[in-house]
C-alpha cells in the first residue's frame, strides 16, 4: 500500500519544467492557492476558490490588522516549504498518523503535495467563517465589551487555528501537531484573558492560570505567532513555538468554564459541577488541584461583589446553555477527549450526526442572546468544499464544523463575562 502512494504520488508530481512553469504562474496568495488547491481535490471542480468568500475574509483581516493577510500568506507558504523539504529527517511529511479515522491519502494539484486526511484539512475552513461573523459584528453588530485589542487579537486567534489545524490533518508531521495544538490554546488564552480584562484583580492564578506570572500576555502571544509566520523560515518555526509560554489549553478552558460557573451557580453547585466536568474531559489532577486549591478561591474572591440582577442572570445563564450545548455536541465528534466510543465512528450514527447538527444549533440559538449574521454558517451548510461528502461520514470534520460555530459563542459569551 505504501509503494502503490509513493507510485501514485510520483506520478503526479509535475516535470521540472512543470513545477517551474506552475512557481511563475500562481497567485500572489499562497492562501488562495492552497484554498484553490483544496476545492479543486475535494470536489474534482477547476472553477476556484469561492472568490466572494475569500475576499470577505481577506478584507476582515486587514480590519484586525494591516499585516494579517500577508502573514497568512506567509504560514501557508510554509506549508508548502515544508511539503516541498518532505519535512525534516526527523520529521517526515506523513510520518506521524493523526490516529484519527479518516485516512485517505490524496494527491493535491499544489505542487503533488499528499494531503492525508483531506476532509479533516478541509473542514477547518469553517473557522475562516468565525473571521467574518467577529469582524461584522465589530463593524455593525452590537459593541464587543471587551478592548479592541482583544477583538482583534480573537480575530487574528481564528485565522491562526484555521491554518494550523490545516497543516496537521494535511501533513502529518509534528510540526504540524504543534502549530495545531498552540493556535488553539493561544485562541483559547485570549478568549480567557479577554473575558477577565475588567477584573481589578491582576492575580497570575487569574490572568495567567500560573502562581507565577507568565512571560507575555494572550495579546503578545497572538503577535509572536504573526512575527514568527512573518519574518521566519518554516524550518525555524518548530523551536520558536516551543519557546512560547501558554498554557495547556485544556486548562484555559478550564478555568473559563470555571469563571462562567462561579458566575452562574451558588458556591455548592459550583463544587459539584467542576470534578464531574473535570471527569468528563479527563482533566488531569494537577490541573484539577489548580483549579480547586487556587482558582476557585481566587476568582470567587474579586467577584463577590458582582451582583447580577435577575434578568441578567437569566440571559447570562441561557447564554451558557446555549454556548455549552454547541460544544458538547462537537466534542461528540472530536474522536478523543470526551468519547473514544466506536459509536461515534458508525457510518449510520455519523449520518445521524450530520443530520441533527443544524437542530442541534437551531435549539441552542433558542436560548442564546447573540448576533448571527451567517444563518447557513449556523446551519452548517456548504461551509467547506467536499462538505456534502465530508460532514455525513467523518466525524472529525464534524468536530471542525461545530466547535466553529461553538467557539463563536464562546468568544461572546467570554465578552458577556
Amino acid at each position: 500500500l505504501v509503494l502503490f502512494y509513493v507510485f501514485v504520488a510520483a506520478a503526479a508530481l509535475p516535470s521540472h519544467r512543470a513545477q517551474q512553469k506552475t512557481l511563475r504562474e500562481k497567485s500572489e496568495s499562497a492562501m488562495l492557492d492552497m484554498l484553490k488547491s483544496t476545492q479543486s481535490f475535494m470536489t474534482g471542480s477547476e472553477k476556484g476558490f469561492d472568490s466572494h468568500f475569500f475576499q470577505e475574509v481577506r478584507s476582515c483581516m486587514s480590519t484586525f490588522d494591516p499585516n494579517l493577510p500577508l502573514a497568512q500568506d506567509k504560514a501557508w507558504q510554509g506549508i508548502i516549504d515544508y511539503w516541498q523539504m518532505r519535512g525534516f529527517p526527523s520529521d517526515e511529511w506523513g510520518k506521524f498518523p493523526s490516529h484519527y479515522w479518516e485516512y485517505n491519502v490524496t494527491v493535491s494539484s499544489m505542487n503533488g503535495m499528499l494531503i492525508y486526511e483531506p476532509c479533516n484539512y478541509a473542514s477547518n475552513i469553517a473557522y475562516y467563517h468565525d473571521v467574518i461573523e467577529i469582524c461584522l459584528r465589530k463593524h455593525i453588530g452590537k459593541p464587543f465589551s471587551f478592548s479592541e485589542n482583544y477583538v482583534n487579537a480573537i480575530g487574528k486567534g481564528f485565522s491562526a487555528m484555521a491554518w494550523g489545524s490545516s497543516f496537521w490533518h494535511g501533513s502529518n508531521t509534528m510540526l504540524g501537531r504543534q502549530q495545531d495544538r498552540k493556535t488553539l490554546a493561544v485562541l483559547a488564552y485570549v478568549f480567557h484573558q479577554a473575558s477577565i480584562s475588567a477584573l481589578k484583580s491582576k492575580s497570575p492564578i487569574l490572568h495567567d492560570l500560573s502562581k507565577t506570572p507568565r512571560k507575555k500576555t494572550a495579546i503578545q502571544l497572538i503577535e509572536e505567532f504573526q512575527n514568527m509566520y512573518l519574518t521566519k523560515p518554516v524550518s525555524e518555526w518548530y523551536n520558536i513555538t516551543e519557546a512560547f509560554d501558554i498554557p495547556d489549553y485544556t486548562l484555559i478552558y478550564a478555568g473559563l468554564y470555571t469563571t462562567v460557573l462561579t458566575l452562574s451557580f451558588d458556591e455548592i453547585s459550583v463544587n459539584t459541577i467542576i470534578p464531574i466536568l473535570a471527569d468528563m474531559f479527563n482533566l488531569p489532577g494537577d490541573f484539577r488541584e489548580f483549579l480547586l486549591d487556587h482558582y476557585v478561591p481566587e476568582i470567587r474572591r474579586v467577584t463577590s461583589d458582582v451582583h447580577l440582577s435577575p434578568p441578567e442572570h437569566a440571559t447570562f445563564f441561557f447564554n451558557t446553555v446555549g454556548s455549552t450545548m454547541k460544544l458538547v455536541y462537537a466534542f461528540l465528534w472530536q474522536e478523543r477527549v470526551l468519547t473514544r466510543s466506536p459509536l461515534f465512528l458508525d457510518p449510520i450514527v455519523n449520518y445521524i450526526g450530520w443530520e441533527l447538527l443544524p437542530r442541534v444549533n437551531s435549539v441552542a440559538n433558542q436560548f442564546a442572546s447573540f448576533q448571527y449574521f451567517d444563518p447557513h454558517f449556523q446551519n452548517g451548510t456548504n461551509i467547506y468544499p467536499g462538505s456534502s461528502w465530508c460532514n455525513p461520514v467523518i466525524p472529525h470534520a464534524k468536530w471542525h464544523l461545530e466547535s466553529a460555530i461553538g467557539l463563536l459563542d464562546m468568544t461572546y459569551l467570554a465578552d458577556e463575562i
